[in-house]
């Protein structure tokens, strides 16, 4: 299988946060998230807007939070769930490198280009996408219900010791 550099699957473009005195949080200008203080599980969570925003990001940009803790990932709108898996496993890697003494603690435009991943098939990457939305799907549900019979368990808890 043949190896691509990453800048040439995707663009990279770096972030840059607005002067604070834009922040807010009444919700005036758009959204401003920022890193991984703001992540969700797959989308950020809105607690900070901007009204002299100085990038803004189209929906279906994949984020990625640069500085500690790096390697965080969310969508900022439906995108492809392989991309987000592939950098989640370059991210992986590169904190290993971090452990080793061999690369910064900070991702840079220059260290996101210079990492290779594999020349994918469209096709796969379709399956793939496919598999892990139906995965996550899954994973919500099993959660909501294993909430549900916490909820259940400390209501019987508390009816049986009172």
């Amino acid at each position: 299988m043949d190896y691509l550099r990453l800048d040439e699957i995707c663009s990279l473009n770096m972030g840059q946060s607005p002067s604070s005195d834009s922040y807010n949080q009444e919700r005036v200008g758009i959204p401003f998230f920022q890193g991984n203080a703001d992540f969700g599980e797959m989308y950020p969570i809105t607690r900070v807007w901007c009204d002299k925003p100085t990038k803004i990001v189209d929906r279906g940009t994949l984020l990625i939070s640069v500085r500690a803790p790096i390697g965080a990932l969310n969508f900022a709108a439906e995108n492809s769930i392989f991309m987000k898996q592939l950098l989640e496993n370059l991210i992986i890697e590169y904190k290993k490198q971090i452990s080793a003494g061999t690369a910064y603690a900070a991702l840079t435009i220059s260290g996101l280009t210079k990492m290779r991943v594999y020349d994918v098939p469209k096709e796969f990457q379709d399956k793939y996408a496919d598999f892990v939305h139906k995965a996550d799907k899954l994973k919500l549900s099993v959660t909501k219900n294993l909430e549900k019979i916490e909820t259940l368990k400390s209501a019987l808890m508390q009816k049986f010791f009172s």
